[in-house]
């Protein structure tokens, strides 16, 4: 870096008179005197009143672009959603029934115009078959439309081997798409399908990735009970599910466990927050919510009759512990906790968390509502 003035090691030092036998003190001046030629750090220039004028207007843009309109639903909208650009992570494609061409798609809409489609992930410019091979041969991407009319990407990881009655359906965070989960990393779909031998299903909320809509607390929850709907239409009645919710999405699975859907068999929920105001004012026990609040987990959970198991990290900087602790007094079926010692949010649902991915599978096995004959029998094999 321009302006660092860098010294050799005392083994190099040694090396340098090891071929002479003695010391040169010119080269040792050389060695150790710093250079003066080279360019010292610019002194940081003081902000001058046209600095500070700048600095002032950008916050004040900032936060007018908050709160105009003064609306709760636009001001959650701009500070709670962070959606990836649209084609970062993945692309859907599909087979044009008319002509029989292949089409990128512009959008989750067009699907229900395609014979078939298909995703390819990765990047777009270094495509490596063998790290992706899985996303083709081991799921399938399907799209669910709404009641508020939007349509959602959504992907179905089926495990070799599993339970095919049970389905965990997965709801992500607030910064994320189903390309993110599909790249070669501990926290991908294919590796969590594996660690809990079950089928996964991703979708994308409003907004995100390729599904059409604006991103909302409404369409986060009016998401996952169309996706929900369509698990049961396509498996039946018998079909078990199990909501689990990481961050924001904890949010969604707590509001449609609420409802107490007749499938649902379990909810995990992973670094959950009470509330919004609740995690900005760092006050997760308030008792009551201000008319202004939303995502509002903590008058939700009392509500929900699933046994629920709730994970969050001891080391959480973004949504600290005491959430999950509090949401914990709240369940009417709680099961015990897991608070895991080295766990942030960022690495809470990773397969390397191996502790974490053991009480999850014991939940799955052992603490939901199953009927399933293969399910109970793996649970006896595993104590």
């Amino acid at each position: 870096m321009s302006g660092r003035v860098t010294h050799p090691s005392s083994s190099a030092f040694s090396d340098t008179f090891a071929t002479t036998g003695e010391e040169d003190p010119k080269r040792a001046r050389d060695v150790y005197e710093p250079r003066h030629d080279i360019r010292e750090p610019r002194p940081r220039k003081r902000r001058g009143c046209c600095g500070k004028c700048c600095l002032i207007c950008k916050v004040c843009g900032l936060f007018c672009y908050i709160i105009c309109p003064p609306i709760p639903e636009y001001i959650t909208r701009k500070l709670a959603f962070h959606a990836l650009k649209r084609g970062e992570t993945y692309e859907i494609h599909g087979l044009n029934e008319e002509d029989g061409t292949v089409v990128k798609l512009s959008s989750a809409k067009k699907a229900h115009e395609m014979k078939r489609i298909w995703i390819e992930t990765g990047p777009k410019k270094v495509r490596m078959p063998e790290l992706f091979a899985w996303v083709q041969n081991d799921g399938m991407p399907f799209v669910v439309k709404t009641k508020r009319g939007n349509s959602l990407a959504c992907y179905w990881y089926h495990v070799r081997g599993g339970n095919a009655n049970t389905i965990i359906l997965f709801a992500q965070p607030n910064s994320s798409d189903i390309g993110l989960f599909m790249q070669p990393s501990s926290m991908s779909i294919n590796r969590l399908g594996s660690a809990f031998q079950t089928d996964i299903v991703f979708f994308d909320y409003s907004g995100f990735g390729y599904s059409t809509g604006t991103p909302c607390e409404k369409n986060v929850y009016a998401d996952i009970e169309a996706v929900y709907d369509y698990l049961r239409d396509v498996k039946g009645e018998n079909v078990e599910i199990i909501l689990m919710g990481l961050s924001m999405g904890t949010a969604a699975s707590i509001d449609l466990a609420a409802k107490n859907p007749p499938n649902v068999v379990g909810v995990i929920l992973l670094a959950p927050f009470t509330s919004a105001l609740r995690l900005l004012r760092n006050n997760p026990d308030d008792a009551e919510s201000c008319c202004l609040d939303r995502f509002l987990s903590f008058e939700k959970a009392s509500m929900i009759e699933a046994p629920t198991l709730v994970i969050h990290g001891l080391e959480d900087g973004t949504i600290p512990v005491t959430h999950g602790k509090s949401l914990q007094r709240q369940l009417k079926r709680p099961v015990p906790p897991f608070y895991a010692k080295n766990g942030d949010h960022a690495n809470i649902l990773s397969t390397k968390q191996t502790m974490v991915m053991h009480r999850i599978n014991h939940f799955i096995l052992n603490e939901t509502t199953t009927k399933s004959k293969s399910r109970r029998d793996a649970a006896v094999d595993t104590e």
